[in-house]
């Protein structure tokens, strides 16, 4: 996914479900907007490296918008519930996307072909927690 521009930083701490103070790598303590209702629980962590998408509204409470975090193992994690969408539509789009089964339906979906977009419909959710069961 291409993202504008990030600024990195790390994260402190969630000061309530929608905000998270971080320390810019540029330096200074700030606060980002959480753009989800999730815990979190794995992706965001004291001391985990995190992008912030700076706010476009300069009267707004806060400065950024939290974007992605860095895991544990280190990979990256989405924590903003609404790039599902986007990122499903552009993994489509690319043909990133193979054959995987739909429990529900008890049937297999191509999800290879991007023209397939408008004919197929799918749930897609963020993940906000993340185990190694």
């Amino acid at each position: 996914m291409k993202f504008g521009e990030l600024v990195p930083a790390t994260f402190i701490k969630k000061g309530n479900r929608f905000t998270a103070g971080v320390y810019l790598e540029s330096g200074g303590a700030t606060t980002a907007y959480i753009p989800t209702t999730g815990r979190l629980t794995g992706a965001l962590r004291p001391g985990c490296r995190v992008w912030l998408e700076a706010a476009e509204n300069p009267e707004r409470k806060t400065p950024y918008t939290l974007v992605l975090s860095e895991l544990a193992d280190g990979g990256l994690c989405s924590v903003n519930a609404y790039m599902a969408n986007w990122l499903f539509k552009e993994a489509m789009e690319m043909g990133a996307l193979e054959v995987f089964p739909i429990p529900k339906l008890k049937r297999k979906c191509l999800m290879a072909a991007a023209d397939w977009i408008s004919d197929c419909r799918m749930g897609k959710r963020s993940v906000g927690w993340r185990s190694n069961l």
